[in-house]
């Protein structure tokens, strides 16, 4: 009895339960982190929801989301001092997206890709975005219809802007970071903007200078009465049916390396997706008369790219289409109408697709398709996988041509080294070696024996020695003379 009380006590003391667990009410949780960086300082913002605005009891409405943030000129003192400005341990596992403006994206993005993987507060799965002409903390402040918290908003419309249209590319930062890391491949970045229900598309609200916000040292009043003036921040925003502020999410931004170069058109953005296989569905129009077009719904998507043998490109997009709207009178229960309008539809996707892919190329010298990754691989892959075959004659001729012998190699001294490479399964013999007609087969596996690296380094002794010769000759002519 003695020895079962003292097994269960010993059990006890290894039963401790969580032992670093944490109280909801004691941590605040990160939907959303931005990264601005201007007058000199960097400035990290942390959207926090607001846990108070579910059970209050305060008698006047909250925001969903509050907006800490403060300047400094570093990353991580920037985000330690912005953790002070609340009482709650600050939990960023949760967060959906950093928002990054495009002052960063075009001087910074080496510093703020490293902060956020050194970060082991910082989960690699979310997206990341920059913004076009607004502060990452404006974005963040702003009160999204629908979707109260703008950082969870911002993540549910990149995948279905990406599902539906096409003009982005949903990856998430680990993905994108094993691109930025890869040498031969450069990355595009989705972006976002704020626009008004009085603007077009792509026309973005003005705000106050970011200098201006968090700054302790101002005027609170003057500071108050300027968050005023900012559109959709209020949660007045989401009491209307025609909104004062929302998020778009816009085309891609192009970089070469870690330099921003400029941000790809709609059309851009849809060939991109198209030729790189991240496209699901969008719409097709062409011009069927003047002004007015037929409009196709593509889906069940299937494309992507490959590098062939002799360097070309091909893009293979398979596809179903169905017409979703048409200006022109035609009788499309007629199957050749229908096929007119399926020439049409290839030709107009073939042709969007080189024009962005040229115009990309172009404007921007990037190879955010992964062409040379692509090709590296490909061509590794075939000089790994495949056999290489050659005549006894032309090999004697190119050891001739390397101006070494004066005389073929002997029979019996060519046959000697092809049975040495044959033991190891390096080549293979068809014929006899006498006959210049016979075919030498040279294995993949003779790259383990000997590197191309080795070949290149014999060759260039041969060159050097050659011309080492040459020239004594000649001063051996001189002396003579």
């Amino acid at each position: 009895m003695i020895k079962r009380i003292g097994l269960v006590v010993v059990m006890i003391c290894f039963l401790g339960g969580c032992y670093n667990y944490e109280e909801l009410n004691s941590i605040a949780i990160i939907s959303a982190i931005g990264i601005d960086h201007k007058d000199g300082e960097f400035r990290v913002s942390y959207q926090i929801v607001n846990s108070n605005n579910a059970s209050n009891n305060t008698g006047y409405e909250q925001a969903s989301v509050v907006v800490y943030d403060y300047p400094a000129k570093s990353l991580e003192e920037s985000a330690r001092e912005a953790s002070l400005l609340t009482s709650k341990r600050l939990f960023a596992s949760h967060a959906r997206v950093v928002v990054i403006s495009e002052e960063v994206a075009r001087n910074y993005l080496p510093e703020v890709m490293d902060f956020i993987y050194r970060n082991p507060d910082i989960r690699n799965e979310f997206y990341m975005v920059m913004t076009k002409g607004n502060s990452p903390s404006d974005v963040l402040k702003v009160m999204t219809p629908l979707v109260n918290i703008s950082g969870e908003d911002i993540a549910n419309s990149l995948i279905n802007s990406n599902e539906i249209m096409g003009i982005n590319e949903s990856i998430m930062f680990s993905g994108l970071l094993n691109k930025y890391l890869n040498p031969r491949w450069d990355v595009v970045m989705p972006s976002i903007e704020i626009i008004n229900s009085r603007d077009n598309r792509g026309k973005n609200i003005s705000n106050i200078s970011d200098s201006d916000r968090g700054n302790n040292n101002g005027n609170a009043k003057d500071i108050d009465k300027m968050e005023e003036d900012i559109e959709g921040e209020s949660t007045e925003n989401l009491k209307k049916s025609d909104y004062d502020a929302n998020i778009l999410i816009s085309t891609m931004g192009v970089f070469r390396g870690s330099e921003f170069l400029g941000f790809l058109t709609e059309e851009e953005s849809i060939s991109y997706n198209f030729i790189t296989g991240n496209l699901n569905k969008t719409l097709i129009e062409y011009e069927c008369d003047d002004n007015k077009f037929v409009v196709l719904d593509i889906i069940k998507i299937k494309s992507g790219m490959d590098v062939l043998k002799d360097g070309k490109i091909s893009v293979k997009i398979r596809g179903r289409a169905s017409i979703a709207e048409t200006h022109c009178r035609m009788d499309l229960r007629d199957e050749k109408v229908i096929m007119r309008i399926n020439k049409r539809l290839n030709e107009r996707i073939e042709g969007m697709v080189k024009k962005s892919f040229y115009s990309i190329r172009d404007k921007y010298k990037s190879d955010i398709f992964g062409i040379e990754d692509m090709y590296y691989k490909k061509m590794n892959t075939l000089s790994l996988n495949d056999n290489i075959s050659m005549r006894i004659g032309e090999l004697h001729e190119e050891i001739l041509a390397t101006n070494r012998f004066d005389k073929r190699i002997g029979k019996s001294e060519l046959g000697q080294i092809i049975r040495l490479f044959k033991r190891y399964n390096l080549v293979d013999m068809i014929g006899d070696v006498g006959d210049d007609d016979s075919v030498l087969i040279l294995y993949p596996s003779i790259l383990y024996a000997v590197s191309i690296a080795q070949i290149e380094e014999v060759e260039r002794k041969i060159d050097a020695l050659a011309k080492g010769e040459s020239g004594n000759e000649e001063n051996h002519e001189n002396e003579a003379d």
